[in-house]
């Protein structure tokens, strides 16, 4: 697991969900997740409709990808996400 400071705050990326070659990155708390923006808008028609409005010269972004601040829990995240993106 690596970390990195942005905003005074140590970011912790989540083991399991956090993909390389992923384009969209969703902060819960201090837990980042690099998930697929494909998967995540068809599963779910908040993200859809989040991901829908165009990426902005303003708009916040991680690595390279659109970065998402979640109002949840981490533990909310990290379950949400798994039922998606956890086969398992």
């Amino acid at each position: 697991m690596s970390q990195e400071n942005t905003t005074n705050i140590i970011l912790t990326k989540a083991d399991g969900l956090w993909f390389e070659d992923a384009n969209v990155v969703i902060q819960a708390g201090a837990k980042i997740f690099r998930v697929y923006r494909c998967m995540l808008t068809a599963r779910s028609p908040v993200f859809h409709d989040i991901l829908a409005i165009p990426a902005s010269e303003t708009h916040e972004m991680y690595e390279d990808c659109i970065l998402i601040h979640m109002p949840d829990s981490e533990e909310d995240v990290t379950s949400f996400l798994s039922a998606i993106f956890d086969s398992s």
